[in-house]
């Protein structure tokens, strides 16, 4: 329900605001956009996934044509199949610095 996400959202950002780092396995693109960085593991589940796709800040995610997610992030995506998928996204949201890239 989408104010049960906002909700969820408001309490992420108050527990950052006190100091604390998040860590949030999501395919809610309202939770999705609200990162501070976002790590994509796929492309699926199972032998077909376990791949980092894309790491960095939500806004780099539209220059990752690999991304299952970046059309529903651009509005290009249905949002019916949205959730269908079998891949996981990890947002993480730190009170500190993102954490390190390769």
């Amino acid at each position: 329900h989408f104010s049960d996400c906002e909700n969820l959202i408001h309490l992420l950002h108050r527990l950052v605001d006190q100091g604390h780092t998040v860590i949030v396995i999501e395919h809610n693109t309202d939770l999705l956009e609200e990162a501070d960085y976002l790590v994509e593991i796929g492309p699926e589940g199972g032998d077909l996934g376990g791949r980092v796709l894309f790491q960095g800040p939500v806004s780099g995610l539209s220059q990752c044509p690999a991304s299952p997610t970046r059309p529903f992030l651009t509005g290009n995506g249905d949002a019916r199949t949205a959730g269908s998928r079998t891949r996981k996204n990890a947002a993480m949201r730190s009170a500190n610095s993102p954490l390190p890239t390769k």
